[in-house]
């Protein structure tokens, strides 16, 4: 196995990579490293016959790698901030009816954490999941590699 081959792979792990790492239902705290681990590979391998990869970016990997960090970010951190929004609605609704003494470690996010703000969390959670949401993730990491291609 040539080098050039494993390095066009490695820049098409890193996207899916950063999308796993902050994405909701797919990523997060609650599942082991290796599980992300092999959904960001799994992903990457279902995605490769679609993308184009340059053989030889011109503005350095470095840049490239950067580039793919920040979509893959962007793309997770849009989505969770749906689930991020349930959160706050639980930690008001917490605070407004005295709940918020009696705040809790969160599992997922390490933070402390209400019980309506944990409720509403995992609500929106599944609902993302029910609804297709982490379908809709990968679809729009799909069609991120049309509209902003690899190194380009």
């Amino acid at each position: 196995m040539e080098f050039a081959a494993v390095a066009r792979f490695g820049l098409l792990l890193v996207r899916p990579g950063a999308l796993m790492l902050v994405g909701p239902g797919l990523g997060g705290q609650q599942f082991p490293m290796q599980v992300r681990v092999a959904l960001t590979v799994l992903l990457a391998l279902v995605l490769a016959p679609g993308v184009t990869i340059p053989s030889g970016p011109s503005v350095g990997i470095v840049g490239v790698v950067l580039r793919e960090i920040a979509i893959g970010l962007s793309l997770g951190l849009a989505a969770r901030a749906v689930i991020a929004g349930a959160e706050l609605a639980g930690h008001i609704c917490s605070q407004q009816i005295g709940f918020s003494y009696a705040a809790t470690i969160d599992p997922e996010g390490g933070a402390r954490n209400t019980a309506l703000a944990s409720l509403y969390g995992l609500l929106a959670t599944f609902t993302w999941l029910a609804i297709g949401g982490h379908h809709l993730l990968i679809r729009a990491l799909d069609a991120s590699y049309t509209g902003l291609p690899i190194g380009g």
